[in-house]
């Protein structure tokens, strides 16, 4: 049966544009391994082993590039490729990671001494005496001889003449680390150094033979179309971990990420892929904060502006960026719009300082909108300030910030990539020379300090902004004080001052209270339980970062960790509520004696009783999970990454059903806000007490029924002495004579008393009978609790029936 349609060739032409149109808007999930790829592409080179050999030979073009870069100040060197720049800062890390060995070759045979002209440039100086060494003293080939003469000759001073006079002290040089070899009992140059620059894995991101990278999804749309490309050039797909040339494989870990090992003798910079910014050469370990914060994002369900608050590698921020765009999209193809909804995809960076605008151009040559300007309406915002700052611009950046990737400035003693690290930083040669310290001086203790004291502030800010719901920290650090300690820090000073800020507020209440005795009665019954209800965040968010500021608190008092505010916490734990179920005790804050700035106080300690809204309070939580089966933690501490994420224990998200619930607590659809606080804080009240009402009527019974005073009176008075114990063995057989008449009315007192009412506030809870004797004991115990509240007639009932038994018998 064949189906004829009513439309007309153009709308034809249009329904297949916009289905085309949606097509290629449609995110691409991110699974390469699943496309049918060949194992072997009939282009690629023959496999070869995977070399072992110390390293590459020091070109002499890279060299004097290098020599450049080592003058004070540096000059302007061009690079061919990216390839280029991490051969030369490879040869650079190599002198710095042996000047404690260079320098002492050259004060043994007083180099300076003989040359004072070139004192300035010591850098340089190790340059070439390195070069020479790893040239095992000889002369140059005749091959090369004459293109060294030509590039000494057009770099000309001081870079020929230092190069000419390490010549000639070749031989003083050799016997200087000869003796020194000796001297340390060292068989090579790698024995000399320290236990941290000696590590294989230091030594093999100098030489290493395969490259990573992440696919720019800002100018690569589909991966079919990469991997085409790729088989083009001759690379082939492989799964294995070791590659051969020629092969590529993708991660697991971050999307995106591609490890490439190229043919010998060809350069990777030289790819079509790596010029066009298609494949941006990256190492994964500064990556896999991005990709983890995405994770933490989409497990959330958190939608909003994302932040990062230092500016440490152009490269970083792009990757984040190119992220954030793919999870919105994600996000925005799943859901269906809604107005009240923020938008995921944001980025803002801090902290860029003067490099704020050569920021902004590697931005933009990776393909990225990005701008300076706030009102630019771009995608990634960068700003020169910190995070930290009091600037209107940083507070306007901050609002709608949902999320942090805190990236402090760190020691970088767990990276093991330092060669990527530097060059991802546009070449830093200070971080380079830090890295390849061996020893701690004063000044790299000095350094240490502020490092941590920049991490503090970046966590105390963070933590400060209310809107932040989620902060993930990123250090490649190898000391715990950077780490787990400095998290742990963090959060509990954070849920200790959210505890001192609600008793302020609390106290605040208490004196309003104690001012007005007219309506103390209805505000303990409704603001004393909105003191602390959660509604009143807004003056939370207005106060938190200027302290606890008040007309009634002297300076001492408004210190956080003062004596004045124990005093206020100590004053307020008699009066104030216990703390309500479901509250999780902070962790306890670890000693940390690489720092002097004082360490918070345990907020569990110090008010134990002040209940804290979750909203408010921050915790630890584990990372989200790659979801193939590999560990997250495993990896990141192989890659020598430490990611800590902090959020709070309840998430406010800013989305339709939160606005909704803001509009019913505020009445804005007909009904009253004091109502609706009033019925989501009570609590259900507790089931009445039965009371006992009094019957209409005169009881003749129940008052003339005998008292517990009168029936004790009637004992003490008529009845007879009470029989006297025998004291002696002879009298044992003798029994004391008591009237038949007293021994009724004894025993009637005795049944009374014994059945008296003690659960009755009216009577005595217990039986108080006096003595006949000093040697006789009580004849009375305590009386069983009765079940009825007036049970006197009943007794009376009870005292005619044992009169007849005993009448009887």
């Amino acid at each position: 049966m064949t189906v004829h349609s009513n439309r007309s060739p153009s709308q034809e032409d249009d329904v297949n544009k916009t289905i085309k149109q949606d097509s290629e808007n449609i995110s691409e999930e991110w699974a390469p391994w699943n496309l049918e790829l060949c194992a072997k592409s009939p282009n690629a080179p023959p496999p070869v082993n995977v070399k072992t050999t110390p390293g590459p030979a020091w070109d002499i073009g890279q060299v004097l590039k290098a020599a450049r870069l080592l003058c004070k100040p540096p000059r302007n060197v061009e690079f061919t490729d990216e390839q280029e720049m991490r051969c030369v800062y490879s040869l650079i890390y190599d002198v710095f990671r042996y000047k404690s060995i260079l320098d002492q070759a050259i004060e043994d045979i007083d180099f300076f001494g003989d040359y004072p002209q070139f004192c300035e440039h010591q850098h340089v100086t190790w340059l070439f005496l390195m070069e020479l060494a790893r040239r095992k003293w000889r002369a140059r080939g005749r091959d090369d001889l004459a293109r060294t003469t030509a590039l000494l000759r057009d770099a000309g001073a001081p870079f020929q003449d230092i190069e000419h006079a390490v010549w000639d002290q070749r031989v003083h040089f050799a016997a200087a680390i000869a003796r020194i070899r000796i001297k340390n009992k060292a068989y090579t140059l790698t024995d000399l150094l320290p236990p941290h620059l000696r590590e294989e894995c230091v030594s093999a991101c100098v030489n290493k033979n395969t490259v990573t990278g992440w696919v720019n999804t800002f100018k690569a749309k589909k991966v079919p179309l990469l991997v085409k490309r790729l088989h083009e050039l001759g690379y082939s797909y492989s799964s294995s971990r070791q590659l051969c040339a020629g092969e590529y494989r993708f991660d697991r870990v971050c999307p995106r990420f591609i490890t490439l090992r190229p043919p010998d003798n060809v350069s990777i910079g030289q790819l079509d892929l790596v010029k066009s910014g298609i494949i941006v050469l990256q190492e994964r370990e500064f990556c896999e904060g991005a990709s983890t914060l995405c994770r933490a994002l989409r497990a959330n369900a958190l939608r909003g502006v994302v932040v990062q608050t230092h500016a440490c590698s152009p490269r970083c921020s792009a990757y984040l960026a190119a992220q954030l765009r793919e999870l919105a999209a994600a996000l925005q193809a799943g859901t269906p719009p809604a107005p009240a909804t923020p938008h995921l995809g944001k980025l803002v960076v801090f902290g860029a300082g003067d490099k704020v605008g050569s920021y902004v151009s590697s931005l933009r040559e990776l393909g990225i909108e990005a701008s300076e300007a706030p009102q630019s309406g771009a995608p990634v915002y960068v700003l020169s300030e910190p995070v930290h700052g009091e600037s209107p611009a940083v507070a306007s950046a901050l609002d709608g910030a949902v999320a942090a990737l805190a990236t402090p400035p760190n020691s970088y003693s767990a990276v093991t990539d330092p060669i990527d690290l530097v060059c991802g930083r546009g070449g830093d040669l200070a971080m380079l020379e830090i890295l390849t310290e061996s020893q701690m001086d004063v000044k790299g203790k000095a350094r240490v300090q502020s490092i941590l004291e920049e991490q503090k502030k970046t966590l105390k800010t963070l933590m400060s902004k209310p809107q932040i719901q989620l902060i993930l920290y990123e250090t490649h650090s190898a000391l715990e004080a950077e780490n787990q300690a400095q998290v742990t820090r963090a959060v509990a000073e954070a849920n200790r001052l959210a505890r001192e800020r609600h008793a302020l507020l609390r106290k605040k209440h208490k004196d309003h209270v104690v001012k007005k005795p007219k309506e103390g009665i209805e505000l303990s019954t409704t603001d004393s339980s909105e003191s602390i209800d959660p509604t009143q965040s807004d003056f939370n968010k207005n106060d938190y970062e200027e302290g606890y500021s008040s007309d009634d608190l002297d300076k001492e008092q408004k210190q956080p960790g003062s004596a004045g505010a124990r005093n206020i916490l100590t004053k307020q734990t008699d009066n104030s509520p216990p703390m309500r179920p479901g509250t999780t005790n902070a962790r306890p804050i670890p000693e940390d004696n690489t720092s002097d700035y004082v360490v918070p106080r345990d907020p569990d300690k110090d008010s134990p009783d002040v209940y804290v809204p979750d909203c408010d309070l921050f915790e630890i939580q584990t990372l989200p999970g790659l979801g193939n089966g590999l560990d997250i933690n495993y990896i990141l501490d192989r890659d020598g990454c430490y990611l800590g994420l902090i959020q709070r224990k309840e998430i406010t998200r800013l989305d339709a059903k939160y606005m909704i619930r803001v509009a019913e607590e505020r009445g804005l659809f007909g009904g009253s806000s004091e109502a609706t606080r009033r019925k989501r804080v009570e609590t259900p009240a507790a089931p009445p007490r039965r009371r006992h009402r009094k019957q209409a009527g005169f009881e003749v019974e129940r008052v003339a029924a005998p008292t517990y005073a009168s029936l004790v009176r009637a004992r003490r008075r008529c009845s007879a002495p009470a029989a006297q114990p025998m004291h002696d063995a002879h009298d044992a057989g003798e029994v004391a004579r008591v009237c038949s008449r007293h021994a009724r009315r004894i025993a009637a007192a005795a049944i009374y008393t014994d059945t008296a009412c003690s659960c009755d506030a009216r009577h005595r809870p217990k039986n108080r009978l006096r003595r006949a004797s000093a040697n006789l004991p009580l004849l009375q115990t305590e009386s069983p609790p009765c079940r009825q509240p007036f049970p006197l007639a009943v007794h009376d009932l009870r005292l005619n029936t044992v009169k007849r038994k005993l009448i009887a018998s």
